[in-house]
């Protein structure tokens, strides 16, 4: 892991190291959490190099396992034995909406709309939809992609 690779170098100085940490990452964690990471890593290692590396629920164990990742961050299944795991945060679904209005949605304008679903599975139905089901309502997805960094792009101007 990556303190582990830091505890081997006892004089590890952050400022002058040019070591490379290879990581893995979801998309979702890549387009939230790397760009603010990455000003923070570039201030205090301006040297060191990271290596990004896609990582899924599926992929990561093989990859830890491997040594292809030193550190991963996205939901995970089982691991190996020697890995270890720690919670960053509890999921809380997001919604991304297209229009640059601030009033919040009615349940039956969110209904109303079109519907873009990221799915790692290639899936056009997701945990929203199981939480409306309880609800006796839907929605209408009409495209499922595999990231979220397609996002943005895909939903400019609709």
């Amino acid at each position: 892991s990556l303190s582990s690779a830091l505890s081997l170098t006892h004089d590890f100085d952050p400022t002058q190291s040019t070591m490379t940490f290879r990581i893995g990452l979801s998309d979702d964690v890549e387009f939230g959490l790397l760009p603010p990471l990455l000003r923070a890593l570039r201030q205090e290692a301006p040297l060191v190099v990271f290596v990004v590396q896609h990582v899924d629920y599926w992929r990561i164990p093989d990859l830890l396992a491997s040594g292809d990742i030193t550190v991963g961050i996205t939901q995970t299944r089982g691991l190996p034995a020697n890995a270890k795991r720690k919670l960053l945060r509890h999921i809380r679904p997001s919604l991304l909406r297209a229009d640059a209005s601030d009033t919040p949605l009615t349940l039956d304008e969110y209904c109303a709309r079109p519907h873009v679903l990221v799915s790692h599975t290639a899936n056009v139905s997701g945990f929203a939809d199981e939480w409306l089901a309880e609800i006796g309502r839907k929605r209408h997805v009409v495209l499922s992609v595999p990231q979220y960094s397609a996002l943005p792009a895909l939903l400019a101007g609709t």
